[in-house]
């Protein structure tokens, strides 16, 4: 598996399609270690937000958003619609794309309400205002609940958390402005929550740990610092996905999706195969260094590791492994 052959948006989209994981990050993420979500309550919800808004000149005039990930949950007292939205990057204007989102899943509500009415035929029944939107007055739309899951490896979010934030709201105004508010996770500080599902808690401490000790990690400190950890092949690939961790993404090779990783075996193991073909390219940079008489380039290369790396990028001898190890 190569890094650019890693679709991350697809890899974390299906991570958080499980129902525990769904479950138990929005429980710690936002209700405080609560069990208000309970895995067994949750549906897969549309994730297509797409609808038509109305009508011009007799053509139908639409907007198409698709959310990552939504599920509906009903514990028999509520029934709330939730949603992920995954960000590697911040977007200055989420809080305008969450309340779009929101504005057409409560569209398409309205909209599945008033055909149900018609279909069951009792839209005849409804008085005059009850007719204009073709729901009745005691119909409920479902609330939505979005998060925000933010991949920043060097900073956590730092873009606006609110519609307010986005423009200059004054005073006399403010009380009478609807304001949208972001819920937002950063992953990178985000180990310290309770999480009860073991691959939420191995994936955010194991993406904190690549964040703060970049893609070049030392294999026998993430050792001691995960002794014997076994990750599942989709979290391994999730945590690949969210780090961006080449590294990490070459031990899984030849594993199967039921197959544990034991992290620390399976990073020696890529350690040991990357100093040997690191070494491999050594000997045919230096070969070819001999063959061209570049004598000067060669004495230099042996003492000068920056230097060496560049001759082995010009020559076409590099490759992920070679800049990974230290040579």
């Amino acid at each position: 598996m190569e890094k650019e052959k890693l679709d991350a948006a697809i890899v974390l989209k299906d991570y958080w399609r499980n129902n525990d994981r769904f479950a138990d990050l929005f429980n710690q993420a936002l209700f405080g270690g609560r069990e208000v979500i309970t895995a067994n309550g949750l549906t897969e919800g549309d994730s297509d937000e797409s609808t038509v808004i109305g009508h011009r000149d007799g053509i139908p005039e639409t907007v198409g958003r698709y959310r990552d990930v939504v599920k509906t949950h009903d514990d028999q007292i509520d029934l709330v619609v939730y949603g992920i939205e995954n960000q590697k990057n911040v977007h200055l204007a989420m809080p305008v794309r969450g309340m779009v989102y929101d504005g057409l899943n409560y569209a398409k509500q309205c909209k599945a309400l008033a055909a149900s009415h018609k279909a069951a035929g009792d839209a005849t029944d409804m008085d005059s205002d009850e007719f204009l939107s073709g729901m009745k007055r005691g119909d409920r739309l479902l609330p939505a609940v979005n998060l925000v899951i933010y991949y920043g490896e060097e900073h956590d979010w730092d873009g606006p958390t609110c519609l307010g934030e986005m423009m200059d709201v004054p005073e006399h105004v403010r009380p009478y402005f609807n304001d949208y508010r972001l819920n937002i996770l950063n992953v990178r500080s985000a180990d310290g929550l309770d999480f009860k599902n073991a691959d939420n808690r191995s994936f955010f401490s194991v993406a904190k740990y690549l964040y703060e000790k970049g893609k070049n990690f030392n294999v026998k400190d993430f050792d001691a610092a995960f002794p014997d950890m076994r990750l599942g092949h989709e979290t391994a690939t999730a945590i690949a996905a969210a780090t961006g961790s080449v590294r990490l993404l070459e031990s899984m090779k030849g594993k199967t999706k039921k197959e544990e990783i034991v992290m620390c075996k399976a990073l020696e193991a890529l350690e040991q195969r990357g100093e040997e073909r690191g070494m491999e390219k050594l000997d045919q940079l230096y070969d070819y260094l001999l063959s061209n008489n570049m004598h000067d380039e060669l004495r230099r290369s042996v003492s000068d590791k920056k230097y060496r790396r560049e001759l082995l990028h010009t020559y076409g001898f590099c490759d992920s492994a070679v800049m990974e190890i230290s040579l």
